[in-house]
Order: C-alpha cells, then sequence, then structure tokens
C-alpha cells in the first residue's frame, strides 16, 4: 500500500529563460495525533471492545453538490469496512435540515451521534474536535476581506506523514492517532490511487480514520465512472443516510407549490445552467464577499451576458424542449406541455432562461437562490433548489459541474449532461460528465419513487 508519496520539486526554463518551480505533490494521506486526553471514558472502552470510527467533515466551502458527493463517499467507506460513521458540520449546515435515515438503535449510521473518539461541539452546536475545528477563515485582498467557513486543526493535535509501515503504533498513554484522508482531485490519478489505499486502510484495526476536504465520492469518482452507471448505488447510499427533517419538508411543499407552481400530478423537466464569472463573483456563494467586490455583492456584480453566454442559454432551452418533445412522442402524454423548472449560479442566464421559455419557465425569482454553496445566504436555499431539480422527470444540466449530478443520483435516475460552453473548468471534467441525449430522454421505471429529498406525493 502506498501511504506516502511526496514528489519532489523540479525546475525548468520559462519563456523568460529563468527557473520556474513546478507544483509539489504531497501524499494525500496523513496521520492527525492528538493528546489522549481527547477521548471519553466512553469511547476508551469502545476502542478497547473493537469499536472503529469513520469521522468525515462535510467539506465547508464548496457547493452542495460537492459537499454531498464527499458525504456519499465516507458513507461507501462506512458501510464497506463496518465502521461507525460520524459526520460533522461546519455552524448550522444542512445538519439542520437533514437527519440520519437509519433507525437510533442502528449505531454504525447514526451520523450525529455526539460520541466518538475526540469529537465534542461548540456552544453553537458546530463541530470542535481533535480532528477539526469549525472556524471562519478570513482573506484580505486590498480593501476587500472575504470570509470563508473552514475545519482548523487546534494546537493540540499534530499532523505527520503516515508511513508505509500498516503495523504502526496509532493508540499510546500519550496519543491517539487518526489516518486522514484529505484534498483529493478528482483528476489525480495518484491521488484516486491514494484514496483506494486508504479505503483499504480502513479495513483494518485503527480505532479512528478521518476525511477532510473532499469533495466527491472518492469511491466512485465522476472522471473515471459515469453517473449512470453508479446511480443506483448512490441513491442506496442516499437512502441510508439521509432522510428530510419534517421542517425541511414543509420548506419544500411550500417553494414546490406556492414559489414554483409545480406539482407531481404534473412531471416537469429540471435544467440546470452552470456559468462561470469574472472577478470573483461566484466566491460570494462559498464565503462571505468576494475577492473584488467586498460583502455587499448581488447579482448585480455579475458581468453582462455575452455572446457566447446567449448562445448556451440558447442551446440549454432548446434541449430542454427536444426531451420533451422526445417524451410526448413516446407516449408520456403528461410530459407534452410540461413546464421547466431551471436552476443557476447566474441571476442573469436564470432571468434570460426564463424568457426563452415563456410561460413554461419555473424559477426562483429571488436571487439568494442563485447560490447553491450556501455561506451567505443560508443552507435552505441550495437544497431547496437541489430537492426541486432532484424531483424532476428528467434532470438536465452542465458538463463539469457536481449539483445536477447528485440531483439524479437522489433520485437513482440517469441525467443528461451537455456541454453548453458557460463553465469554464477543464475540458477532461466536462469530457469525464457529458452523456445521454436530448433527443433521447433515459426511461423513468414506474416503481420508481423519486428523490430521496423529495419523494413524489410527498406534497
Amino acid at each position: 500500500m502506498r501511504c506516502h508519496v511526496v514528489v519532489g520539486v523540479h525546475s525548468r526554463l520559462s519563456l523568460m529563460g529563468g527557473p520556474r518551480l513546478l507544483r509539489t505533490r504531497h501524499s494525500k494521506i496523513a496521520l492527525l495525533c492528538a493528546p489522549r486526553h481527547v477521548t471519553s471514558t466512553r469511547d476508551d472502552a469502545a476502542m478497547s471492545d473493537g469499536t472503529r470510527w469513520l469521522i468525515v467533515y462535510a467539506h465547508s466551502s464548496n457547493g452542495l453538490g460537492n459537499k454531498l458527493g464527499g458525504l456519499r463517499g465516507a458513507f461507501t467507506i462506512a458501510h464497506t469496512t463496518r465502521r461507525r460513521l460520524r459526520i460533522r458540520w461546519h455552524a448550522h449546515q444542512e445538519t439542520d435540515l437533514l437527519q440520519p435515515a437509519a433507525d437510533a438503535s442502528d449505531e454504525r449510521l447514526a451520523w450525529a451521534a455526539p460520541d466518538g473518539p475526540g469529537v465534542s461541539n461548540s456552544v453553537d452546536g458546530a463541530a470542535w474536535d481533535a480532528w477539526g475545528r469549525a472556524e471562519w477563515s478570513e482573506v484580505a485582498d486590498g480593501p476587500f476581506r472575504s470570509k470563508k467557513p473552514a475545519f482548523l486543526l487546534p494546537k493540540s493535535t499534530r499532523q505527520r506523514l503516515l508511513s508505509g509501515n500498516r503495523a504502526q503504533v496509532l493508540r499510546t498513554d500519550a496519543e491517539l492517532c487518526a489516518p486522514t484522508l484529505h484534498d483529493v482531485h478528482p483528476r489525480n490519478t495518484a491521488d484516486l490511487e491514494e484514496a483506494r489505499d486508504f479505503a483499504i486502510l480502513a479495513l483494518g484495526d485503527a480505532p479512528v480514520v478521518v476525511m477532510r476536504s473532499i469533495t466527491f465520492d472518492v469511491m466512485h469518482p465522476w472522471t473515471r465512472i459515469a453517473q449512470a452507471e453508479v446511480a443506483k448505488h448512490a441513491r442506496f447510499a442516499y437512502q441510508r443516510l439521509f432522510k428530510p427533517t419534517p421542517e425541511f419538508k414543509h420548506h419544500a411543499c411550500q417553494h414546490l407549490k406556492n414559489t414554483l407552481n409545480l406539482s407531481f400530478a404534473r412531471p416537469w423537466i429540471g435544467l440546470q445552467i452552470r456559468r462561470s464569472q469574472a472577478g470573483a463573483v461566484e466566491d460570494v456563494q462559498t464565503s462571505l464577499g468576494c475577492r473584488l467586490c467586498g460583502p455587499e455583492t448581488t447579482w448585480r456584480n455579475e458581468t453582462d451576458l455575452s455572446h457566447s453566454d446567449e448562445a448556451g442559454i440558447l442551446r440549454a432551452v432548446r434541449c430542454a424542449h427536444r426531451t420533451r418533445a422526445a417524451l410526448c412522442k413516446r407516449g408520456e402524454t403528461r410530459m407534452c406541455d410540461a413546464p421547466v423548472f431551471v436552476t443557476s449560479s447566474s441571476y442573469r442566464v436564470l432571468r434570460r432562461a426564463g424568457q426563452l421559455l415563456g410561460k413554461d419557465a419555473r424559477y426562483t425569482a429571488n436571487p439568494d437562490f442563485v447560490s447553491h454553496g450556501g455561506a451567505r445566504n443560508g443552507y435552505l436555499a441550495p437544497l431547496l433548489e437541489l430537492a426541486a431539480l432532484s424531483a424532476s422527470r428528467v434532470v438536465i444540466g452542465s458538463a463539469g459541474s457536481s449539483f445536477p449530478l447528485e440531483a439524479a443520483n437522489l433520485a437513482g435516475a440517469t441525467a443528461i449532461i451537455r456541454d453548453f460552453g458557460m463553465y469554464k473548468v477543464a475540458k477532461e471534467l466536462r469530457s469525464a460528465t457529458m452523456q445521454g441525449s436530448c433527443d433521447d430522454p433515459p426511461d423513468w421505471p414506474p416503481e420508481a419513487t423519486g428523490s430521496v429529498l423529495l419523494p413524489r406525493g410527498s406534497c
């Protein structure tokens, strides 16, 4: 097993003739060691009896799709290695809206339980653990400051490299050490191999293993496995992990009925359009403020739509129309004039798509709802948008974006993912996620119950 990989720094001649340093790759498996007093008597007794934990930190600052994908990967590892799963959240994230789906007697999936080595809560209920503490990191850029939620290590916890010796002592009278997987990149082959190594390591007898800063299912990376192939497994994971709280169910049904004018009696097309924006305006989705505009950012800080943006929106709308026509021709008569729910990371895109769709358009006419991250405007709005998208008859989304992928996964359905030319991420990421045809939408099994967040018939 390769648990310690550090690629040295090399240099090469730049275009200006001087040496240029290449990025150093560090191992994505570390060892966090905390003083032994961080464990309780109860946890010590459980460890002595052979209890093993996996503690995962819900990504504090990425979008909702990334966050849920990472938690799904943690479930896969915990389920396979028969470890107790504990999900740790930053202050007032989705934990206020979602609850464990498992019966309270199922200790392995009671992820909200307060026990676990090094686990404790601050006064406001946020994680205040030996392996990560919920705080806010501040970044200054000239006169502007932005704050991002982060999990920081306490000073009493030290981080060191994990040697290749699997018999390494992880528990002594002085400290408890936890092998930790962190910051895995979906395009880095060495990172993905280390994630597999971590899963193998988790099969062992280490009392606790930790996952931090994970933004996708590392066991089923979407750069290697198509969403269509993982949909059923993903829905199984979400079914075992989450169920919406009664409060969220109420909010979701009110949002569906009163804001979007949608009903399960009349299925709809779901269309997600992701747009990259200049000037770090997108940063406000996952932090307080942005690099160029400070904390008072609104959708008016967005750049105007370019010609290529206009063309991309038109392609997305035409895809929705073609999908609807294909379903109607197939014999799904309720889809012949079905509405189209639109969600986007850009309010300008949302309004333009609404204009093109006319009376068929359904979207939230509130710029706060374009935030699919939640740090600035709260965590309810992104979850409502994801619930409505996941409950669609067909999910259509932007290549390279995790939001439509996880929406479809919540329903165990296959999404149509196309490149509308508006989301500027690596070509490999866009190409890896593209699937389906607007003219040949996926089937909808009659026995399917729909989204885990918003099952059919729940409103």
